[in-house]
């Protein structure tokens, strides 16, 4: 289901799903899905039966990772979505200081799912070292994604000019 869900969340077995079972879904980072989809999916299953499912509204879009929606998409489909922005303006404030100033904004919504290909990575720029007695001037650009680095997991990305 994890590895399915755009496909899955289209059947009918979906909307049949208690909110246990969605929220277990949409909160996995192992979900391979675009947040977009997983938006549309949440709002399918509210709209499935409105009446007794809009109170679950608030609860399930804290699991949506709004910042790594398309921007666009964002503001004509969720921005624009009145009972979102009642429900949820905290959340639409988040989403749009993160468009602005991603560095800034830290929350379980702006944390990558593992399957969206989004990792840390540190990045050397140059420096200098000593072999020996001399210094030695480095122009390589070099990076790791481990956070624990050793000589073998630093893979070279290109050299400087000078």
């Amino acid at each position: 289901v994890l590895k399915e869900f755009a496909a899955v969340s289209k059947t009918p077995e979906f909307l049949c799903l208690t909110k246990d079972q969605l929220v277990t879904l949409i909160l996995s980072d192992d979900l391979n899905a675009s947040e977009e989809t997983v938006y549309n999916a949440v709002m399918t299953w509210i709209n499935h039966d409105t009446r007794r499912r809009k109170r679950e509204m608030r609860e399930l879009m804290e699991l949506v990772r709004f910042p790594f929606m398309d921007k666009l998409f964002f503001l004509k489909t969720v921005h624009s979505n009145e009972a979102i922005c009642k429900c949820c303006q905290d959340i639409v404030t988040e989403t749009l200081w993160y468009q602005a100033f991603p560095e800034e904004v830290r929350s379980p919504r702006t944390h990558p799912r593992r399957v969206s290909g989004l990792r840390e990575a540190v990045v050397l720029i140059g420096g200098t070292g000593t072999r020996g007695n001399p210094t030695v001037y480095s122009d390589s650009i070099t990076m790791t994604c481990t956070a624990e680095p050793s000589a073998s997991s630093w893979v070279p990305l290109t050299r400087m000019r000078h």
